[in-house]
């Protein structure tokens, strides 16, 4: 799996994020080798004007699992974001 940005390794079921600009996230699980994207709002924000967006992300936008609850993925942009209200 090609990763951008940051990578995050979390204990969930093998499961290994990375994140990319525009607030992409590919999930590899590491068990079945599957790959899949996942985003807060599927959308595509190219050439839109940044204060037209609804999230904005950096290209290494933060994804960090709670450390109270390893099942909750947290993704920072303009807002924070939890994976329950996200998980597209």
């Amino acid at each position: 799996m090609k990763v951008h940005g940051s990578l995050l390794i979390l204990t969930i079921q093998h499961s290994f994020y990375g994140g990319c600009y525009q607030g992409y996230i590919e999930v590899l699980d590491a068990k079945t080798k599957e790959v899949k994207d996942i985003q807060a709002y599927p959308s595509v924000n190219l050439a839109i004007e940044p204060k037209k967006m609804k999230y904005r992300f950096n290209w290494n936008a933060p994804i960090i699992a709670s450390p109270h609850d390893p099942s909750i993925i947290y993704h920072a942009g303009n807002v924070l974001l939890k994976n329950n209200e996200w998980w597209h």
